[in-house]
């Protein structure tokens, strides 16, 4: 990669609040012109997985895209 991606991640048991939001990778400065490598790598390489359980339990859902 041309430039090092921030990135933040949830450990297991960490706690994501209604309303709460943020970004799990990202650039400084995000241009189109040049950091289009990063968008292919975000919207055709990375498959994100997200595993779902509230406070009171039993759902345990899990959401990821589809393969392309």
């Amino acid at each position: 990669m041309p430039e090092r991606p921030k990135a933040h991640s949830l450990r297991p048991g960490a706690v994501v609040l209604a309303g709460q939001s943020a970004f799990l990778l990202s650039l400084d400065e995000f241009s189109d012109d040049r950091h289009g490598w990063f968008r292919d790598l975000v919207t055709r390489r990375l498959v994100i997985e997200v595993r779902y359980e509230s406070l009171y339990g039993g759902e345990n859902f899990t959401v990821k895209p589809p393969v392309f």
